[in-house]
C-alpha cells in the first residue's frame, strides 16, 4: 500500500509521474490524500533546518 501525498506546489505531471510508477512497479493498492497541517508544518521546519517533535 502506497500514499501518495502531493504538496499544493505539485504540478499535474509530478502527481501523473508517481502514478505511473505505481503502474510500472505494479502497486496494486494506492491512494492521493491531503497532507495535513501537521506534516505540512513538519515539512517547512524541515526546509527551515528546524524540527519540531
Amino acid at each position: 500500500m502506497v500514499v501518495l501525498k502531493p504538496l499544493p506546489s505539485a504540478s499535474y505531471q509530478d502527481v501523473i509521474n508517481a502514478l505511473d510508477e505505481m503502474t510500472i512497479n505494479r502497486v496494486l493498492r494506492y491512494g492521493i490524500v491531503d497532507v495535513s497541517a501537521n506534516e505540512r508544518a513538519y515539512l517547512l521546519s524541515k526546509q527551515r533546518g528546524k524540527v519540531i517533535h
